[in-house]
């Protein structure tokens, strides 16, 4: 399925003409760019940041994830809660 992926990307095609054309089921390769896709972010790194103690959040706490999804917190929320997001 990922040489599938790969081929319509390079082919300029809509999802669904690339499916019809390669018989495909059209939701099946849906299903499989999206797990694609995830697999792609899923292996990215997180680089820890340092705060000093004293430092505290002033305003919202803002979480924007690779797909778009984006997530404002008031900072009174708990680390552990926040932490839980990432």
């Amino acid at each position: 399925m990922e040489s599938h992926f790969q081929l319509w990307q390079q082919s300029g095609l809509s999802k669904k003409k690339y499916s019809d054309q390669a018989g495909i089921g059209y939701h099946t390769f849906l299903y499989w760019i999206d797990r694609l896709t995830a697999e792609q972010y899923s292996g990215g790194s997180f680089q820890e940041l340092q705060l000093p103690v004293a430092a505290e959040p002033s305003g919202p706490i803002e979480i924007e994830y690779p797909s778009g999804v984006r997530i404002r917190l008031n900072s009174s929320f708990p680390a552990g809660f926040i932490k839980s997001l990432l």
